[in-house]
């Protein structure tokens, strides 16, 4: 078999082992296999010990935003549209995907290196020695902590970029803080705000279960946790960004 064969096949059975595994969640979660003390763990896990990353990263992304559109903005005489196009940009867009793909590197890393771990340490096949699903015990408690959180850590990472440029609209623009943020308001909809949410649901959902799907797949020993580590944070940042393409288009026909 040639290489590009091999690699096609490869990537076929990948397809399938992930394929197996959505099969095996969501049976669980429509039968009420739902252990709740382990996914108000991983809420807080992926929640509240992101907030330092998700603080610093938005405010400052923000901030560097609200400086360039108000350098090209000086130049047509319009400054005063800052707000307006600084909150349609981060709430639609920067939001979301930002928040995404600091979530791939921070929480999407340690989920394939945990479980990854557990595959080499054997506790996974203890598990199911003891009746225990591996599904039901490891991936759905995190697949349901990301789709929760994330679109939660997205709203914030909104409310954060938001004042980052209204920092810089109050102290280099000269800009009234009541006026930029009525230009941020008069031109946010509803859908605006719902297509951001729900574009971060998606990403929370591939983010997790391409993570547990390479954890689940370290075979040879512990030197492989950390490529599985990479390899979901590879795999799911590109998603994020496909899938961001492929969603805005479906929300603006919606």
């Amino acid at each position: 078999m040639q290489w590009t064969e091999w690699r096609f096949a490869q990537k076929l059975k990948s397809l399938g082992g992930l394929s197996l595994q959505l099969k095996n969640v969501f049976r669980h979660i429509f039968l009420g296999h739902i252990r709740y003390r382990l996914v108000w763990n991983e809420m807080y896990k992926l929640g509240t010990k992101s907030l330092t990353l998700i603080n610093v990263t938005a405010l400052f992304i923000g901030m560097v935003f609200a400086v360039q559109i108000s350098y090209s903005l000086s130049f047509l005489g319009a400054k005063y549209y800052l707000g307006t196009i600084l909150g349609i940009s981060i709430v639609r867009e920067l939001g979301p995907v930002v928040t995404a793909l600091l979530v791939a590197g921070r929480a999407g890393s340690g989920i394939a290196a945990e479980i990854g771990s557990m595959r080499v340490t054997e506790q996974v096949d203890a598990l199911r020695a003891m009746g225990i699903s591996p599904a039901e015990y490891l991936m759905v408690p995190r697949i349901i902590a990301m789709v929760i959180m994330v679109p939660v850590l997205t709203a914030y990472a909104d409310f954060i970029g938001i004042t980052g440029g209204l920092l810089i609209s109050r102290f280099q623009m000269k800009i009234s803080a009541h006026f930029y943020l009525h230009k941020v308001f008069q031109m946010l909809a509803i859908h605006d705000i719902t297509s951001g949410l729900a574009k971060s649901l998606f990403f929370g959902f591939f983010i997790a279960i391409i993570s547990c799907y390479h954890g689940f797949n370290v075979r040879r020993g512990a030197a492989e946790v950390g490529h599985a580590a990479t390899k979901a944070v590879v795999a799911s940042s590109i998603t994020i960004l496909v899938a961001d393409f492929f969603l805005t288009r479906l929300f603006m026909w919606l």
